[in-house]
């Protein structure tokens, strides 16, 4: 299983295309490591702010219309877990004790819609894998490659 992060659809677009390399969680995450799946949520909450925060910060946000809700939009690496007093980036920080650090952000070509992706239960290597299909790119197929790692493990 892979963790799924879960965010509104501004952050989770933001996380894909390289501006935010963060994400606030409570301490019981914090060993997280390794690809993890990054899910914009079906949630309207909070995302007009979000966008004419980033807008302000000069970022080109897509049109709300055109960012994805309720799917799987890409994966990350979790590399590290700091404190949040800890992180050099403050762009995107939030109110969360503890941050996990994340790099190498690829989107998938087609977002994957479902029901199941749950954050405390995470995402079976397999449908991450099958969600990669079609990436290709070094970073594609090196997430491929932890994925199918993982799929022995399981």
């Amino acid at each position: 299983m892979i963790p799924i992060l879960h965010m509104p659809p501004p952050w989770a677009w933001a996380t894909i295309a390289g501006y935010r390399s963060t994400h606030g969680i409570s301490g019981e995450f914090r060993h997280l490591r390794g690809p993890a799946a990054v899910v914009a949520t079906n949630t309207n909450y909070g995302v007009a702010q979000a966008m004419r925060w980033m807008r302000e910060m000069g970022i080109e946000v897509p049109m709300k219309k055109n960012l994805h809700q309720g799917a799987m939009v890409g994966v990350v690496d979790i590399a590290d877990c700091l404190r949040r007093q800890d992180v050099k980036e403050y762009l995107f920080l939030d109110e969360h004790p503890w941050q996990l650090v994340l790099v190498d952000p690829l989107a998938l070509r087609v977002p994957v819609c479902s029901k199941r992706f749950r954050p405390k239960v995470g995402l079976p290597a397999k449908e991450a894998l099958a969600a990669l299909a079609g990436q290709r790119c070094d970073v594609g197929r090196a997430y491929a490659t932890k994925l199918r790692e993982l799929m022995e493990d399981e």
